[in-house]
């Protein structure tokens, strides 16, 4: 319930807006205390003079409220992001189970203000659960990965070159632009995950489930993909040059409208390997 409780005052301002209530009280006593020691309701006109007063004073209250919310809750937002971004860095450098899970805390975080980390450059979120999370564009390159739960994860233009996924679990995971490039993702679980246009080259994915994903042209060019589950994929227009599908599953439907040059095929294939090669 406390946990429930600050989130919804990181997103509605209520500190700033509970202030201006409680001042707003404290004035109206004060103001009362006065009038009656002046004996100012002793006049019998003083209804008419109040309801007047009270209109405007009513107008300008609700203006000035208005106005106070909206700077406070911006001000707040501001600085909350400023928080959990300055978190993150200072628990970048502190290799520990605390720091990770102090990381994650605060990417949801900053996910819940409608933004992402600045940088996670060799982050070790591994065995994190991260399901869900947005880190669209965020620099996670040479970031240590193995077994963490990613299934849904936004990671749109992220860079992620040089990072260890080793049995991570990406299924569902939108990864469309992503850089996998030199990436060892052996045994991850890619199923149903978005890789259009995206870079896997130079990558080891040897047991990957990539069973239902979208590679549209993606860069698979000189990745291993040995024993790695194609089933279902989507890999038109990706370039497979130089790539390696030693005993994957795979079929040549699938790599029919690919680009082929030195592709490394199963041994019941029997098209042309260097189909697409320039001379």
């Amino acid at each position: 319930m406390k946990k429930k409780w600050t989130q919804i005052k990181e997103l509605s301002g209520f500190d700033a807006f509970s202030n201006l209530v409680l001042i707003f009280i404290a004035v109206s006593i004060v103001l009362l205390l006065v009038a009656h020691q002046n004996k100012f309701y002793d006049d019998p006109g003083w209804i008419n003079d109040v309801l007047v007063e009270a209109h405007g004073m009513w107008f300008d209250i609700l203006i000035l409220g208005i106005l106070a919310a909206v700077l406070g809750l911006g001000t707040e937002k501001k600085q909350n992001i400023q928080r959990y971004s300055e978190e993150i860095e200072d628990f970048l450098a502190w290799e520990s189970d605390e720091s990770a899970y102090r990381i994650a805390g605060s990417i949801r975080r900053l996910n819940r203000l409608g933004t992402v980390p600045k940088s996670l450059y060799g982050v070790n979120l591994s065995d994190i659960d991260l399901n869900g999370v947005n880190l669209s564009g965020v620099d996670l390159s040479e970031s240590k990965l193995i077994d963490t739960k990613l299934c849904g994860a936004i990671l749109k233009d992220a860079d992620l070159s040089g990072a260890d996924l080793t049995d991570a679990f990406l299924i569902g995971a939108d990864l469309s632009g992503a850089n996998l490039s030199d990436v060892r993702a052996n045994g991850a679980k890619l199923r149903g995950a978005r890789l259009d246009q995206a870079n896997l080259s130079d990558s080891n994915f040897s047991r990957a489930e990539i069973t239902g994903a979208s590679l549209l042209f993606a860069n698979l060019s000189n990745a291993l993909f040995f024993r790695a589950d194609f089933t279902g994929a989507d890999l038109r227009k990706a370039d497979l040059s130089c790539a390696n599908f030693s005993r994957a599953t795979i079929t040549e439907s699938q790599i029919e409208l690919s680009k082929l040059c030195q592709t490394r095929f199963p041994k019941s294939f029997s098209m042309d390997s260097n189909r697409d090669c320039i001379s």
